[in-house]
């Protein structure tokens, strides 16, 4: 059984425009509930502002960009990044592991911006495929 769900809204910089992302998470199960359950899955809504130029694949690989660093400075790993095709259009989708388990992170277009969903501490490449698949964007 998953944590208490947490949501939240930030304003991020994707290279030089500021963008208001909000998030909403689904950690593990709290220490003692569930000690099997490792996984949190992550949806965040990225919003760009009226009439900015950061769109299409280069609002994508700012986005990508932006997480690859962040991987970087928090797990000390590098990412692989690429470019996959997805029923919901073009996507720029991240892979990194941390000790024995499996990351990763697909960003996707939407109206006025860019959605993002991730799933952290999977157990295998199938969990993260099985999340991947169950997700259905809507603007």
């Amino acid at each position: 059984m998953p944590g208490a769900p947490r949501s939240g809204e930030q304003a991020i910089r994707l290279d030089r425009v500021v963008a208001t992302e909000r998030s909403w998470i689904l950690p593990p199960a709290a220490a003692g509930d569930a000690p099997q359950e490792t996984t949190t899955y992550v949806v965040r809504r990225g919003a760009m502002p009226a009439g900015s130029t950061l769109r299409d694949a280069a609002l994508l690989d700012a986005a990508a960009a932006r997480a690859a660093r962040g991987i970087a400075l928090e797990d000390a790993t590098t990412p692989s990044i690429a470019k996959v095709a997805t029923g919901a259009g073009d996507a720029a989708e991240l892979r990194w592991a941390t000790g024995r388990f499996h990351n990763a992170t697909r960003y996707l277009l939407i109206p006025g911006g860019y959605c993002e969903v991730t799933i952290l501490g999977a157990t295998s490449d199938a969990d993260i495929a099985s999340y991947f698949a169950s997700v259905q964007l809507r603007p």
